[in-house]
């Protein structure tokens, strides 16, 4: 079963681009964060990795996906603030959490941030949903995204 209902109530239809990222693989969906320019963050070593984290910049907010393994994935946009870095934010206006297909796609359909229907809450974060300090020690790497 798809995680979205096809048959849904027309007048909440999903757009061109809600169907396309619907039927997408993960190695598509990732290819999609290379394409809309994402920055990835890589945690641990090739002899150790712990994970790997990409982060999209607004002026007031920074998009966030965790991914802690094959099958657990926390989404989330942060509030950009001075006091802390995006990857341990002390609040933010949405968050997911599931498999990372669903979460990544989740993400990627949310309104821009300035957008009138765009997440606009405080909702405070716990511990297991910021990347964990044990990644943030072992200096994660950036990989920018291509010209």
């Amino acid at each position: 079963m798809e995680w979205f209902d096809a048959t849904a109530d027309p007048a909440h239809a999903l757009s061109g681009d809600q169907r396309r990222l619907a039927a997408i693989s993960m190695d598509a969906l990732l290819d999609e964060l290379a394409h809309r320019r994402w920055e990835k963050w890589a945690f641990g070593d090739a002899a150790d990795p712990l994970g790997i984290a990409f982060v999209l910049w607004w002026p007031a907010h920074a998009d966030v996906v965790v991914l802690h393994g094959p099958d657990r994935a926390v989404t989330y946009r942060a509030h950009r603030d001075p006091r802390w870095h995006p990857f341990t934010p002390e609040a933010v206006a949405w968050v997911y959490a599931g498999p990372p297909t669903h979460a990544i796609r989740t993400l990627l359909l949310l309104p821009p941030p300035d957008a009138l229907n765009a997440p606009a809450d405080v909702l405070r974060l716990g511990d297991t949903v910021r990347v964990p300090p044990t990644w943030l020690a072992r200096r994660p790497q950036l990989i920018r995204p291509s010209q």
